[in-house]
């Protein structure tokens, strides 16, 4: 039998967070865009494809996320630590309440979402790729053109 051999030692296999480590450094090559609670401590990650990351320690260790979804994200907004919006392609809009769980939010279009600003779990605007605004105070329940 062989000895066993600390992890991250080359050789070595990987474990599941050693292998989403590297991932997002490659990814990070590229610049990835990220969006980050008013206090820096949170941090997300987001890639095409609907992949995200999350940190809460201010970038220094990366935990993947699952987002429910394919399509490309674009765009986020963190009014807290535990509460960001994500939108993107295909009318993609995304929130977490708790920092870990995400859920889809209807948006009334079938467009590209390239721009969200929120200023808690409830409100936020985001902005269409032909420059349309829409506003939401529940949560995504309705929208209003603005």
């Amino acid at each position: 039998m062989a000895p066993a051999v600390a992890p991250g030692i080359a050789g070595a296999p990987a474990t599941d967070a050693q292998r989403y480590q590297r991932a997002l450094r490659a990814e990070e090559a590229v610049a990835l865009p990220d969006v980050a609670s008013p206090d820096g401590e949170s941090v997300w990650v987001f890639a095409s494809g609907g992949r995200l990351w999350r940190s809460t320690d201010r970038r220094a260790t990366w935990q993947p996320q699952t987002s429910g979804v394919t399509a490309d994200l674009l765009a986020g907004s963190a009014p807290s630590a535990t509460v960001c919006w994500l939108v993107g392609r295909d009318a993609t809009v995304l929130v977490t309440t708790d920092g870990t769980r995400w859920s889809r939010v209807v948006f009334p279009e079938h467009v590209d979402l390239v721009t969200v600003t929120a200023t808690d779990a409830r409100s936020a605007t985001v902005t269409t790729r032909d420059g349309r605004r829409f506003v939401t105070g529940d949560a995504g329940a309705t929208w209003t053109l603005r």
